[in-house]
């Protein structure tokens, strides 16, 4: 946790955040090239007239649009490999990711190798950093979760390795983030909370992290306080613009207090629970994160104390913060219709070993407040099946 250690904070070169501002893609993105490749998803940016808006401000500039389109929900190496290929065919200057957080870390990712023909899987098995200069890219996120918008890393899953891990390195963080909260209004209420749920978690966990400094601090609570009091009112009307703002704005923030503090446990567990359970990221950090408040209590109770006070629960006394924290996450879930114990997750049993040693090993679980082996972490996991 904040010490007087030095840090650096990491963050795009700019950020553009407002409602309708992705009318003004094309003026922001125009010092970038131009020939622009868009990487999209499944279909919701199209239906929306996301996609329409962002090539007419692109066409307005003189800048010549391609779409990649057809990005996994969950991401996968694939993605990113057909993307670089259609970023070459195309002779893009530039990557725009339009989408959610699938399709914003297929985007960076494409973005980042796109000055290079070397494997993806150098960089997914974790024996290369993406440092080397890639194309720049326009992060534009139209879910309020991941905070990928603002982070040098990308989750990507490979199926034949059945493994689901960051790719990490300067050239992934977004050249431009450009926020805006109106291409959140047509998300339906479960991925509202599931993402939602995620960026909370990334927040509290940004916050206690053992590499939180003063800044990531300020970023972290102030996102705390704006999800929290913003969440469910986003869930039950997707259509009330003062949440969405709220939702878009905590979520920014948090991506931005976790690019400098990184997290812990519950992103540790996440990737290899994700692998087991097939659930989504967010509902699966929303399930895990109230048992991992309570294992890192005795060491981050202040801290816990300040969150509770972010998020509007009062001043409860340090011994008692990580539980009051703790009851709200599992206020949240349970009116979300979301888990809050490993087995409602659909997690073999079977399977807590393995995920018990991917999680040690994690680059999150290491700056988690509590030092956890791997015996550990399954012996917390077996109490909370």
């Amino acid at each position: 946790m904040v010490s007087d250690t030095p840090f650096a904070l990491r963050a795009p070169r700019q950020t553009f955040f407002g409602c309708g501002e992705l009318r003004r893609l094309g003026e922001v993105s125009k010092r970038l090239g131009s020939v622009a490749l868009i990487a999209i998803g499944q279909g919701s940016v199209r239906a929306h007239g996301f996609l329409h808006t962002a090539r007419r401000s692109l066409e307005a500039e003189g800048i010549t649009a391609h779409v990649y389109e057809g990005i996994s929900p969950e991401p996968l190496l694939g993605d990113v490999e057909r993307g670089r290929e259609a970023a070459r065919s195309c002779r893009a200057e530039f990557v725009i990711a339009l989408g959610g957080g699938s399709v914003l870390d297929v985007g960076k990712s494409i973005a980042a190798l796109g000055g290079t023909y070397r494997p993806l899987t150098e960089y997914h098995s974790g024996t290369r950093a993406c440092d080397e200069p890639g194309l720049p890219c326009v992060a534009v996120p139209t879910t309020s979760g991941t905070g990928s918008e603002a982070t040098p890393n990308s989750v990507l899953t490979d199926p034949a390795r059945r493994l689901k891990t960051s790719i990490r390195g300067a050239a992934l963080q977004p050249e431009i983030a450009l926020v805006d909260p109106d291409l959140t209004l047509p998300l339906p209420p479960e991925p509202t909370a599931h993402s939602g749920l995620d960026a909370l978690c990334q927040a509290i966990e940004a916050y206690v992290s053992r590499g939180a400094n003063p800044v990531s601090d300020l970023w972290a609570l102030r996102a705390v306080r704006a999800i929290g009091g913003s969440l469910a009112g986003a869930v039950a009307d997707g259509s009330n613009r003062g949440h969405r703002y709220d939702m878009a704005l905590g979520s920014h923030l948090a991506g931005l207090a976790l690019a400098s503090a990184r997290l812990g446990l519950v992103h540790g567990l996440a990737h290899p629970v994700g692998m087991a359970s097939g659930k989504p990221h967010g509902l699966v950090c929303g399930a895990m994160l109230p048992m991992v408040i309570r294992a890192n209590a005795e060491v981050a109770g202040s801290r816990y104390g300040d969150l509770c006070e972010a998020a509007g629960l009062g001043s409860p006394e340090p011994a008692a913060a990580a539980e009051a924290l703790a009851r709200w996450v599992e206020g949240l879930c349970e009116e979300f219709g979301a888990p809050v114990r490993l087995a409602e997750l659909g997690v073999p049993e079977d399977e807590l070993e393995s995920i018990a040693t991917a999680a040690a090993s994690a680059g999150s679980t290491r700056t988690n407040p509590l030092e956890m082996s791997a015996e550990a972490i399954l012996d917390l996991m077996r109490k909370n099946l």
